[in-house]
């Protein structure tokens, strides 16, 4: 995943919060994914399925008079996803309250995080013509 994208996912989680504050919740966090998928399938020495696919999702938690709520979405529209936070603020409101329902404390938090290796470059950039070729 580019850098580019990257900056791109955390700057909509970031304006998401910031609208989720704004249209009243006490405090709210957003996940937010991008990912592509390539599926190819030889059998007898042929290929039988080439199937390409990306996705982007957005899914957001809300918290409000220690009341909560989640929904997520894959439409990232600016009206959209101001309908989708105001919807999961309403549906807090009716969940019942529990005075754990906040986020941590930011002293809680972890202040920097080992590079894990879990992403391959080489994933990102396999042609489909390249993965018929291995699978046959």
């Amino acid at each position: 995943m580019s850098e580019q994208i990257v900056q791109d996912l955390s700057a909509l989680a970031q304006k998401t919060v910031d609208m989720a504050i704004g249209a009243g919740a006490d405090a709210a966090e957003v996940m937010v994914s991008d990912g592509s998928e390539l599926t190819v399938k030889v059998r007898l020495g042929e290929p039988e399925l080439v199937q390409e696919a990306g996705s982007r999702s957005l899914g957001i938690r809300v918290f409000k008079d220690h009341r909560q709520a989640n929904t997520y979405t894959s439409d990232m529209r600016p009206a959209e996803l101001a309908r989708l936070v105001s919807e999961t603020i309403e549906l807090a409101t009716f969940a019942e309250p529990d005075e754990l329902n906040e986020l941590p404390s930011p002293s809680l938090l972890a202040t920097s995080l080992p590079e894990l290796e879990l992403y391959d470059r080489a994933a990102y950039d396999l042609e489909a013509k390249t993965a018929i070729e291995w699978a046959i």
